[in-house]
């Protein structure tokens, strides 16, 4: 940080006496990648209300009071008042400047996350004052621009127009938090503590009123690696007001591991998937934390935004899965995040799910290739189960508010509830194509029954020509002359059956089991290169 930026910043204030940040030099600022940086907005209760609207830049934030607030409708040309510079380090600011002070009043994080540049550079742009950018808030989002006259002080903040415009709408009426969800009364009668502990002795990781009670934290070094959390299945949706309810999304499981802004990307195999999606280094930006690890799910969107494994494995190849070393950008992803299990030192994992979800939402903000999954209430569950499945959606995740995270250990405390039943298996051969199909007629399939890897019938249909052709020089590589070693109820397989060594795996969706062991009405729907055998679990008794 350019110290001589915060030279006014500071000559206005006595920090003696108020909480807000003196500033220090930003670390890594040069290092962060270079369209992406972050924005905040407060709303401010000084002698006037007003927003203070602040971009990362240069290493400072560079700031406009508002005194309308901001606005979604592009017919508005808010004032936007320019200020002095104001540290990286009153970012995420919240709470009471005493009175008699420089700007004395109640301050709340009305609205943060990420911001792409449009256009040249972001500082030749603000030397011309016509600042052009694209806003990734929890309110706020889509195209803006910052534009300013002759004198430096009297500029405009515009919405452009684009999907994210609201014509008609105040967006200003939405006046809670999305640092702590407080009200502007909660925060001048807590504040400015955001998360605390309950440890006697004041040993926690911060005192205070927090929102965020993290007295199940224990001090920790960052893992260089950690198993998902598995879920367990559900046969039917349900409302609970101790639990939580989020989208069930057709992806890739991935585990991010940020430290010091670098990021490194873990698949459920716990393979490295860094190098696949060259755009989620993003994150060491939109993360708020020196050190952390977050579980969230990489999805690919189709037209109409709706999560598809089909554009997922165009775009990594299917045969590759995550850990293909040259991706296909062409096709974009959106990393969804939907936990946090370490953090500034800290492992959360015995820190209750409502507890670490509010941390996340404090720690994590939205990107162009990052979000934060939204998580619903526990009483409308079944009401977003019917939803996701009129919408062709896989489904819903309910979790318990209570629970910790267990790495690796598929738990009754998370439950999926799918529109439709499916079934991860091993593939362990193919039939003989017959009439015009070429390569092959079915898969043979097995799953694995307590430790015994068991025959659980054929899937012939779900199949184009492209999926029948490259899975048949798939299973080429894996032809051996009998059933893979230990496989239960081989006996059971079809005649004529080309065996090969139990290493793909793919997806199917069925009606339901039979009493020999036997999916009934089998559908094939996708490979499935993230899993092993070993994650091919009968999911029904």
């Amino acid at each position: 940080m350019a110290p001589e930026k915060l030279a006014e910043y500071r000559r206005k204030r006595d920090f003696g006496k108020t909480a807000e940040p003196a500033g220090t030099p930003a670390p890594g600022a040069a290092a962060r990648p270079p369209r992406i940086s972050r924005f905040v907005v407060q709303k401010h209760a000084a002698s006037r209300l007003h927003y203070d609207f602040r971009l990362e830049l240069g290493g400072v934030l560079v700031s406009w009071a508002v005194p309308k607030g901001p606005s979604l409708d592009p017919k508005d040309r808010r004032l936007a008042v320019h200020v002095e510079d104001h540290p990286v380090e009153y970012f995420d600011f919240e709470g009471t400047i005493p009175k008699g002070e420089y700007g004395g009043g109640t301050v709340m994080v009305w609205d943060m996350g990420g911001v792409v540049w449009l256009g040249d550079d972001p500082e030749a742009m603000l030397a011309r004052h016509d600042l052009k950018f694209e806003l990734y808030g929890r309110k706020l989002k889509g195209a803006y621009a910052v534009v300013g006259g002759r004198d430096d002080e009297n500029w405009f903040l515009i919405k452009k127009r684009d999907e994210a415009a609201r014509p008609g709408e105040d967006v200003t009426v939405q006046d809670r938090s999305v640092l702590s969800g407080r009200s502007m009364e909660e925060i001048a009668a807590a504040g400015s503590r955001v998360w605390h502990s309950n440890r006697d002795g004041g040993g926690g990781v911060e005192g205070g009123g927090g929102f965020v009670d993290l007295g199940r934290a224990r001090k920790a070094s960052l893992p260089a690696s950690m198993a998902p959390m598995l879920a367990t299945p559900e046969k039917r949706a349900f409302d609970n007001a101790a639990w939580s309810f989020e989208v069930k999304l057709d992806g890739f499981r991935v585990l991010a591991r940020v430290r010091d802004g670098k990021v490194k990307l873990l698949s459920r195999r716990g393979l490295d998937a860094t190098r696949q999606f060259p755009e989620l280094a993003s994150l060491g930006t939109l993360v708020r934390a020196g050190g952390a690890i977050l579980d969230g799910e990489v999805v690919a969107l189709d037209e109409e935004g709706r999560p598809s494994f089909g554009r997922l494995q165009e775009r990594t190849g299917w045969k590759g899965g995550p850990t293909q070393e040259q991706p296909h950008p062409s096709i974009p992803v959106v990393y969804y995040v939907f936990d946090l299990l370490h953090w500034e030192g800290y492992s959360l994992l015995d820190v209750p799910l409502a507890e670490r979800r509010k941390l996340l939402g404090a720690c994590l903000l939205d990107g162009p290739n990052v979000r934060l999954l939204d998580s619903f209430p526990g009483d409308v569950g079944t009401t977003l189960f019917e939803a996701v499945k009129a919408q062709g959606q896989e489904g819903v995740v309910a979790k318990r508010l209570d629970s910790r995270y267990e790495p690796g250990h598929r738990s009754k405390a998370w439950l999926k509830i799918k529109s439709a039943r499916e079934q991860a298996c091993v593939v362990v051969g193919s039939t003989p194509p017959q009439g015009g199909r070429k390569h092959f007629g079915s898969l043979a399939l097995a799953v694995l029954e307590g430790d015994e890897l068991a025959y659980a019938g054929q899937v012939g249909s779900g199949f184009n020509e492209s999926l029948l052709r490259s899975i048949s020089a798939e299973l080429d590589k894996r032809t051996q002359a009998e059933p893979p070693r230990g496989l239960h109820r081989a006996g059971a397989a079809p005649r004529g059956i080309t065996w090969a060594a139990p290493e793909l795996v793919c997806e199917v969706k069925y009606t339901e089991w039979t009493r020999d062991g036997v999916l009934r009405q089998p559908t094939f729907l996708r490979m499935r290169p993230d899993l092993a055998p070993a994650d091919c679990a009968r999911l029904e008794p």
